[in-house]
């Protein structure tokens, strides 16, 4: 693996079009695309030197986007981060994962607190048989602030009259740990996550964390068959209202969508979230930078855990911007995303694309 990703890096036009689009670049921070991603890679002898450097990068995939070659640039730094001695609190996150299956390492019994906020139960559907399975991910499964968007979602899904299974067995999706550099029980925990979905004859999964998706889409293929078709919430949701399951009353508002960079650069969907706000009659004000070449809001790549003043930094700029064009909400489809504009403060709500749904819905159908 590393000697292809040194063979990649050899077709480096040194053209500078990574350092145009990298977030951190343009905010000042060290450790841009071709320093870390190439000239480190070609000499991991000096990986010392670039201890902090390669934590300095939020996976946006815009160096991949931009660049007229495809370097795996983001495949390097992972490869560098795996070389140097990692920050306390990457170190953490990696211990969280391999002790508990998650990367707060909070119990599992304690995955469902979130659903006291449902008006319905939820005892009924966890570990389950049915066709479709939601992944509920770590950030939306523990933290308090992203409560919200699971459920909205398995609210949704009821309103649709979804058979559904949720998994009290669910790991950490993985990608965390390859972020960090660290792979060594991703394999593990690819079997174990597929196997608990095999079990309950799950056709369709469901996540709403662009993050997981990838994980599920590309990762896990890699180690082990993956025998059901993997979609993202908007994907999901948008295929239920356009059968009719799901009906909407129109609501008024001005929103601006923050295209995550994995679910935008990283899968492709770009369409489908627009759509659904489309289908809530909220009018849509896009940033000037959007679709495949939106700018990174900061919330990715474990950057809030090694350098937290530069992930705000880069959400102050995105609330600032939707502020100038008038919008009452920034829309998002990713929890790391709705994480970082709130920890940025300001007083613009931050949505997850299915909350904004759950305020479309007529309470009568």
């Amino acid at each position: 693996m590393e000697a292809k990703l040194l063979y990649e890096t050899d077709r480096c036009l040194h053209c500078g079009s990574c350092l145009s689009v990298c977030p951190l670049v343009n905010a000042g921070v060290p450790g841009n695309p071709k320093k870390v991603g190439v000239y480190a890679a070609r000499d991991m002898r000096k990986a010392d030197y670039f201890t902090t450097t390669p934590f300095n990068c939020t996976f946006c995939l815009a160096c991949v986007n931009a660049c007229p070659v495809n370097l795996p640039t983001p495949e390097v730094v992972k490869r560098l981060r795996g070389r140097v001695k990692r920050p306390d609190s990457i170190e953490q996150l990696v211990e969280n994962v391999k002790s508990s299956g998650n990367i707060f390492g909070m119990r599992n019994d304690e995955r469902w607190i979130w659903s006291i906020e449902l008006d319905f139960p939820l005892e009924e559907k966890i570990d389950t048989k049915a066709e479709v399975g939601y992944f509920v991910g770590c950030n939306s499964a523990f933290a308090p602030s992203l409560s919200g968007i699971p459920v909205a979602n398995i609210t949704l899904l009821e309103r649709a009259k979804i058979n559904y299974t949720l998994i009290s067995g669910e790991k950490c999706c993985g990608i965390p740990l390859a972020m960090a550099g660290e792979e060594s029980v991703l394999a593990e925990i690819a079997k174990s996550n597929v196997e608990e979905y095999k079990k309950r004859g799950v056709k369709v999964l469901v996540t709403s964390c662009p993050a997981c998706l990838r994980a599920w889409r590309e990762v896990y293929p890699r180690i082990v068959k993956v025998p059901f078709k993997v979609q993202h919430a908007t994907q999901f949701i948008f295929s239920l209202i356009k059968r009719g399951k799901i009906k909407l009353a129109r609501i008024d508002r001005k929103v601006t969508y923050q295209d995550p960079c994995e679910l935008a650069r990283g899968c492709g969907i770009i369409i489908e979230p627009r759509l659904l706000i489309k289908e809530t009659g909220a009018l849509l004000l896009e940033f000037k930078e959007k679709g495949l070449e939106a700018e990174c809001c900061g919330g990715g790549g474990l950057l809030r855990a090694t350098n937290p003043q530069t992930a705000t930094r880069l959400a102050l700029s995105k609330l600032q911007e939707a502020k100038l064009l008038g919008s009452e909400a920034i829309i998002t489809a990713c929890p790391a995303c709705k994480q970082n504009l709130l920890k940025a403060g300001g007083d613009i709500p931050i949505l997850d694309i299915g909350e904004l749904l759950l305020t479309a819905l007529p309470s009568n159908s």
